[in-house]
């Protein structure tokens, strides 16, 4: 799923009104449209289904910030992120926009000096042109590229990649204009290319440290500067700056001669010029240094955090940095003192979970476990963790507690009818990040494995009271079925007497998959049958004998197959990027699709198999008839979590968002609200409270490195969601 969300904020038309380059006349509602080539025709669009009153969140990049490009007019920012989108700011810190289309990490965003076209490059081997006169996708260019530079009118585009080669392309058709590059194939790789603002010379960075400079004209090589160069930028009156293991120096853009040594910064980074050549602002480590470019003295150092981007606003006022939190910060580029943060404390959801009745839904996003009301919709307890990504979070069988990592090797166990913690398992490692666990079927222990080691903590004493060393590392998966516990990981599969922790037996996965590490195991519902995934191939074990009962080939990688509720049927991705079904030793392909598959679940009465993809796509598949009975949109990301509510009536989902999907129709609601900081309450996406802030108790967000106070609502002046609601839950 591609496409472009405009969202209705306040900022959205304050900054319009005052940009240059871009139309007045922006729309003014939240759409998702599938993005396009804007001169490809269109076919009829069906009838358009009642609009739901979705909440749409103000979240701005769930994951890391690895590009910042200020706008020509200094007015607008545009970020590219880890989480493949391109977002859009104000520079009061409303996001404007976010534009979907790539499949994998952003690695660059450029404007044209006119302001009118943006470009992006990912990690998806695409070249993403975007007009913003139409907030549409004008052109897509199948290319591998590390870096991009547009030309002034926003027609020609140039692209480095995994070559040594420049290469240009019609921003407007995407044809190929030209291709040159580097004498004997110096640089081994191009890295980075910028473009000076006369447009009459081009800059590259290579793989092993050197840079040339190019006549953009004639795509012809001028001068070589060799050694360890980091980085290297233009001046508009000409200057060339880079950076290398001694520091910074200017260096003559003819020749390539140094010409003069600025400033010794250590660990620096890409360097950027101010509008008026005047200044050098240098990233180093977690500081940003501000040099003066013609005494080489240094004027400032500031601290931004963990810096993976940064960029200057072109009146010099303003530095702009990408961290690894998710947030886009503004600085004081005279002073260094914080300005802003564009983005929200609410990241990314990366798992959501029903409890046992379906009451209650457990998400996992940016450092926090939130709990849910599934009926209402609301927030009703929030758990924090100890690091931004913190794990699915799991439930105890009957409910009432809820565990997830929160740490490296550190399991947190809450009450969530309390809404205190309870108990914690492990102990933070750097040496192995990985966690597993699973609660006891009576949910009185839970079981939890890290760096070789099985622990028992157990809920009346809330303590770990046993653990033991295993042959198992790396954990890749914990269950715990009836008496028995089953681990698995680099070593193989184990299984452990529940009560005592003494092992039972390992089972000789390398009947399944020699040499390789165990990516996930599950029990059967009457826990008589594990099935274990390791290396594209699939293993069916006997728990009483351990022996290995089938062994199926499939493309298992991204997603792991899933037993049906009766333990009859098998399912799994296969080879050909779809999904097969294996019953009675037979198997036959129940879907093919153009993109890798994420999630199966099957529905709890067996009869329906849920498919997640990387198009962003929900099939229901009737299992009988091996037919696509439903087909849900709405998920603009790759889903990472899914399962259905134990009436089988609704699917949970979670990408960016979590949204529930009733099957039958298709209807959809998004449980995500934008949280206004000033404010201190929830909005819905128009901007209507969705309730009394006094209604909840006080809870802190953290934002950076700062907290926020907010009071979260229930529902209130929005009338029409709980209308919603009560009819997503009729059967």
């Amino acid at each position: 799923m591609t496409g472009v969300k405009l969202w209705p904020a306040l900022a959205l038309l304050l900054a319009t009104a005052c940009m240059q380059g871009l139309p007045p006349d922006l729309p003014r509602r939240s759409i998702v449209a599938r993005a396009r080539p804007s001169s490809a025709p269109e076919e009829a669009p069906p009838p358009a289904p009642p609009p739901d009153p979705v909440l749409v969140p103000q979240t701005g990049h769930a994951t890391q910030v690895w590009s910042v490009a200020f706008h020509p007019n200094g007015r607008l920012l545009a970020t590219g992120g880890f989480d493949h989108t391109v977002c859009l700011w104000s520079l009061d810190g409303g996001l404007m926009a976010q534009l979907t289309g790539h499949h994998e990490a952003l690695k660059r965003v450029a404007w044209s000096a006119d302001g009118k076209t943006l470009v992006s490059v990912a990690r998806d081997s695409q070249v993403i042109v975007w007009d913003l006169e139409r907030f549409a996708v004008r052109r897509v260019i199948e290319h591998p590229a590390f870096d991009v530079a547009v030309s002034a009118d926003g027609k020609r585009v140039f692209v480095v990649g995994p070559k040594t080669e420049v290469t240009v392309y019609d921003a407007a058709t995407g044809k190929l204009l030209a291709v040159a590059g580097t004498p004997n194939e110096e640089g081994r790789q191009l890295l980075s290319v910028t473009l000076s603002e006369d447009e009459q010379t081009l800059l590259t960075g290579g793989l092993d440290g050197s840079f040339h400079l190019w006549d953009a004209k004639k795509l012809r090589v001028r001068a070589r500067i060799p050694g360890r160069v980091k980085g290297g930028a233009l001046s508009p009156d000409g200057r060339l700056a880079v950076t290398t293991e001694d520091g910074v120096a200017l260096v003559d853009p003819v020749s390539g001669a140094v010409l003069k040594r600025l400033a010794q910064v250590t660990a620096a980074g890409k360097p950027h010029f101010s509008r008026d050549g005047r200044r050098l602002f240098v990233g180093s480590g977690t500081n940003v240094v501000t040099i003066d470019a013609s005494s080489g003295r240094t004027l400032r150092k500031f601290p931004v955090g963990i810096l993976e981007s940064m960029g200057v606003s072109p009146d010099g006022t303003l530095v702009a940095t990408g961290n690894d939190d998710a947030q886009v910060r503004l600085w004081n580029a005279d002073s260094g003192a914080p300005v802003r943060g564009l983005g929200s404390p609410w990241g990314s959801v990366t798992a959501a979970h029903f409890d046992p009745k379906g009451e209650r839904i457990a998400t996992a996003a940016a450092g926090w476990v939130d709990v849910w009301h599934a009926s209402t919709g609301t927030i009703v307890q929030r758990f924090p963790a100890q690091q931004r990504e913190v794990g699915p979070p799991g439930w105890s069988p009957d409910g009432a507690l809820l565990a997830a990592s929160v740490a490296h090797g550190v399991v947190a166990i809450w009450d969530v009818t309390r809404g205190v913690a309870v108990g914690r398992v492990g102990a933070a490692s750097r040496d192995d990040w990985t966690a597993q666990f699973a609660f006891a079927p009576d949910s009185r222990r839970l079981a939890m494995l890290h760096a070789g080691r099985l622990s028992l903590w157990d809920r009346d004493q809330k303590k770990t009271v046993k653990t033991v060393a295993t042959g198992v590392t790396l954990a890749a998966g914990a269950a715990w079925s009836g008496a028995v516990i089953a681990i698995g990981g680099s070593g193989g599969v184990e299984l452990y007497d529940a009560a005592t922790l003494k092992r039972l037996r390992a089972l000789d996965h390398q009947q399944v998959a020699p040499f390789s590490r165990v990516e996930a195991l599950s029990f059967s519902a009457d826990g008589t049958t594990l099935i274990t995934t390791a290396s594209q191939y699939v293993g069916v074990w006997d728990v009483g004998s351990g022996k290995l009962l089938d062994r199926v080939a499939g493309r298992t990688l991204h997603a792991a197959p899933v037993l049906s509720p009766d333990g009859s049927a098998l399912a799994f991705p296969n080879h050909q990027r779809g999904v097969s079904l294996r019953r009675s030793g037979s198997t036959v392909e129940l879907l093919r699709t153009e993109s890798a598959i994420r999630q199966l679940r099957f529905s709890p009465d067996g009869t329906r198999l849920a498919v997640a993809s990387d198009d962003a796509l929900i099939r229901v598949i009737d299992t009988a008839r091996g037919q696509i009975v439903r087909t849900l949109p709405g998920h603009e990301a790759r889903i990472w979590s899914m399962e259905w509510h134990p009436e089988g009536n609704v699917l949970l989902a979670a990408s960016h968002q979590a949204r529930l999907h009733r099957v039958r129709d298709g209807r959809t609601l998004t449980l995500r609200a934008r949280f206004d900081r000033q404010a201190g309450v929830v909005h819905s996406a128009d901007g209507q409270f969705l309730g009394d802030p006094e209604a909840w108790p006080l809870l802190r967000l953290r934002s950076g490195a700062g907290l926020w106070q907010a009071r979260l609502g229930a529902v209130g002046k929005d009338r029409e969601r709980p209308a919603l609601l009560a009819d997503l839950w009729r059967p």
